[in-house]
């Protein structure tokens, strides 16, 4: 049974210092860094669903979706650890995210919403995450 996933990037201020689009490019797989205090990191598995979510102010916007293809790996690097992902599809308009908040279960006080997308790596139910990929596929 797969897991469903919001990987957050926020350019210039985590691991990944850039946008989804530059982390990634546009490879059909990519390692993607995991920090060592990221929670619920272990429970990642193979077929694993991603939805990418660009924040910070410029951002904001849904990016595209992947699948996990690796358990997760350890890293000498004492700041993180990765996954690989693949199937990697961006999305050809950058998806905004503050139309369909009020549909999301996880999002419980709209006014501080933003609060909800903090962590780097969100679980994600089922519903939210359709909820999110048939936004995206209706605007792209």
């Amino acid at each position: 049974m797969a897991n469903y996933w919001l990987f957050v990037s926020v350019p210039y201020t985590d691991f990944n210092a850039g946008q989804i689009k530059d982390i990634i490019g546009r490879d059909q797989s990519a390692l993607w860094e995991i920090g060592k205090k990221t929670v619920n990191k272990q429970q990642f598995s193979p077929g694993d669903q991603i939805i990418f979510y660009q924040g910070g102010k410029s951002g904001q916007t849904l990016i595209g979706t992947a699948e996990i293809a690796s358990k997760l790996r350890r890293s000498q690097n004492p700041i993180n650890d990765y996954v690989k992902i693949h199937k990697i599809s961006l999305f050809k308009h950058p998806v905004p995210i503050k139309p369909v908040l009020n549909k999301l279960s996880f999002v419980r006080n709209i006014q501080y919403w933003g609060l909800y997308f903090k962590g780097g790596i969100i679980k994600l139910t089922k519903n939210d995450y359709l909820t999110f990929l048939t936004y995206a596929r209706v605007l792209n």
